[in-house]
């Protein structure tokens, strides 16, 4: 904590760089290496985006870059997984990319709600600074986006999902010694569920609840490998079948939305305390 508390004012990339200049010569699968890699992510890596004003463009390019920033950590990211294949510190780097592919997810959508909007906007908004970069953005990335055949925000999120997917089958198939797996199975479960509130497709349900059953096949792991073991004994209840699911998607969507809540409040206290103190 000493050490993450240090370092936190540092750039992502100074940060992603000095763990990896101190710490990747360590075996991956001993000791606390894969808890520090897991707490060096959500604790200093992962950005909070806050809404501070009612202009929403001020989020849209706080969002866009905290892509930005990822960029870099990405790259370091999958070459430690590479390298450190089969490791419990791989299988926590790779629950970071998939936390990062949601986040990319998020400003894409942030690009198609700007360009729906663009023409709304007033001509003297438009000389601000946030709202040109925000034009360029949108200029930037409407060709490689024709390009991939990417026409809409729906198009992103099946693209997102697929890729989410095969990160999660890959963590299922290369986590050493049952290693968080039942976070794995839980967020697959998410991913099915997900895509069951979407499409209402009644065969992603039960994927959905399939992986939940699974992941509750290993409550006992131990303390440190299963994160989402409290939000899973939340929605038990209501999983027991797919009609008692579909007759209770409000409460398992409230508690699957605000699994993370108690983690971001305790980041924003430490942000306050350490970012911001005068």
């Amino acid at each position: 904590d000493k050490y993450l508390d240090k370092i936190l004012t540092q750039s992502k990339e100074s940060q992603i760089q000095d763990f990896v200049d101190n710490f990747s010569k360590y075996d991956p699968n001993e000791g606390d290496l894969p808890f520090m890699y897991r707490d060096l992510y959500y604790k200093n890596l992962q950005r909070l985006a806050y809404t501070f004003s009612s202009d929403p463009t001020y989020f849209t390019i706080d969002y866009f870059e905290e892509n930005l920033n990822k960029e870099d950590y990405l790259r370091h990211a999958m070459n430690l997984v590479s390298k450190m294949k089969g490791t419990k510190t791989a299988t926590e780097i790779l629950f970071t990319i998939l936390d990062i592919y949601e986040i990319q997810e998020r400003a894409i959508q942030q690009y198609f709600q700007n360009k729906a909007m663009w023409q709304t906007y007033s001509e003297n908004n438009k000389k601000q600074i946030r709202y040109e970069t925000i034009r360029r953005v949108l200029e930037k990335y409407e060709p490689i986006f024709q390009s991939k055949k990417i026409n809409s925000y729906e198009d992103v999120t099946k693209l997102y999902a697929k890729k989410k997917q095969e990160i999660v089958d890959f963590l299922l198939r290369t986590t050493p010694n049952n290693y968080r797996i039942a976070d794995a199975h839980f967020e697959k479960g998410r991913l099915h569920w997900e895509n069951y509130m979407k499409t209402k497709n009644i065969q992603e349900l039960e994927k959905a609840l399939l992986e939940w059953k699974s992941a509750s096949s290993f409550s006992k792991l131990e303390k440190g490998e299963f994160l989402n073991k409290e939000t899973l004994e939340e929605i038990l209840p209501f999983i027991k079948n797919p009609q008692t699911a579909m007759g209770n998607e409000n409460a398992i969507q409230m508690h699957i939305l605000s699994r993370l809540n108690k983690h971001l409040e305790n980041k924003r206290i430490r942000e306050e305390k350490l970012l911001w103190k005068k």
